[in-house]
């Protein structure tokens, strides 16, 4: 009795909803968290089918996890939406074991917390992040624009141009290796003195 004593004065005082079930899904115990989490009191919903606060397309799941933790799977967690009295939906994280009644599953019990707000935040994420992405994209293609066309004037001006890096050829135009003539290929990597080189 102590033990039960201990177990209620914790779940009454919890911000999580405390649930237990029979082996038929109905529920037989709920927290006073139902208050704030479903808009209902307890009382109003014990011995209703816990399924009537799944949505349609989540009872299947919801029903397969139920009837694991009566075959003996130690523990499940789930995410999932609930309905509100009002009704809303709410956004919950379920964790669900057996029910023991000594060595026997006499059903199921779980605890369940309300993470509406983490959804939101996690909802705008994502968005920000499809926002970035896409802008990361658009920059990519642009500056990848801009040097097929910076490379395209190099290309086509009269005047031979090349880039070095610590007196080594980065980037030299059609124009220069013909003045020089090297092959493009050749010089790329060498250091401008390769020019005078024959000359020495």
């Amino acid at each position: 009795a102590q033990a039960g004593d201990h177990f209620s004065s914790f779940a009454e005082t919890s911000p999580d909803l405390f649930v237990r079930l029979d082996r038929e899904g109905r529920i037989l115990y709920l927290s006073s968290a139902s208050r704030a989490m479903l808009g209902s009191a307890p009382k109003a919903v014990l011995h209703r089918q816990f399924v009537d606060f799944i949505r349609p397309q989540d009872q299947a799941q919801v029903g397969k996890s139920f009837d694991l933790l009566l075959g003996g799977v130690q523990s499940l967690e789930l995410i999932l939406e609930v309905a509100h009295r009002n009704g809303g939906r709410v956004w919950v994280e379920i964790h669900a074991f057996p029910w023991f009644d000594g060595e026997k599953i006499v059903g199921v019990q779980s605890i369940v917390r309300d993470i509406s707000e983490r959804k939101v935040q996690e909802d705008v994420l994502r968005h920000h992040n499809r926002v970035l992405n896409a802008q990361v994209r658009e920059q990519h293609e642009e500056l990848l624009q801009n040097s097929l066309l910076m490379q395209n004037l190099l290309n086509t001006t009269s005047a031979g141009i090349g880039i070095l890096r610590q007196g080594r050829f980065q980037y030299l135009n059609e124009q220069l290796a013909r003045m020089t003539g090297y092959a493009a290929a050749e010089l790329l990597g060498r250091h401008w003195s390769t020019l005078f080189a024959a000359d020495t």
